[in-house]
């Protein structure tokens, strides 16, 4: 993807149908003072892990593109300055076992947070949520990634609806999303 002067990204392997508005200034908690955030890669035992945030999204998500596939992305709540836990009680429940059954398979994982809860809750112009290959509607959201074809696989609202986080993993099972 690549960043045009009006603040939208486009990504060559998806052609011009898949552009994503990324704001040039959002207020996220954890930037490095100038307002620059960077994505980062952590190496996990199995499976490679990719972070990003509205801001650097468009640039994960290239890298997300260059690393072994499968490929999988995760919507996540930035973390409550106070507790640390994510403010979305739905992703405190779910993200674990995803993660878990990610390091598990043999691609990789690109979890991005969408924002503080301000910027998430209530916000139907949120770039996550209008862009045209993610239109997410809530958090958790894991999406199955193709360069070629954008989101293959989904799970929302199921997510949402596990009460627990063996629900999810029992979710995750039947579903099969990390099955190579």
């Amino acid at each position: 993807m690549q960043a045009t002067r009006a603040g939208v990204a486009h990504c060559a392997n998806l052609g011009n149908r898949a552009s994503l508005a990324v704001p040039n200034r959002l207020p996220l908690p954890s930037t490095n003072g100038r307002g620059a955030r960077r994505a980062s890669v952590m190496a996990a035992a199995a499976a490679k892990t990719l972070t990003a945030d509205v801001q650097t999204f468009a640039t994960a998500l290239t890298e997300l593109q260059k690393s072994p596939a499968p490929h999988y992305i995760l919507f996540n709540a930035d973390p409550d300055p106070h507790t640390g836990q994510p403010w979305c009680p739905d992703c405190v429940r779910a993200v674990p076992p995803i993660r878990a059954a990610a390091a598990r398979s043999s691609g990789t994982l690109l979890e991005v947070t969408v924002g503080p809860r301000s910027a998430w809750k209530g916000n139907a112009s949120h770039p996550f949520r209008v862009a045209p290959e993610l239109k997410l509607t809530g958090i958790p959201t894991l999406l199955a990634w193709s360069p070629a074809g954008g989101a293959t696989r989904r799970l929302g609202s199921e997510l949402e609806a596990c009460g627990s986080a063996a629900e999810v993993e029992q979710l995750l099972a039947r579903s099969g999303f990390f099955s190579s």
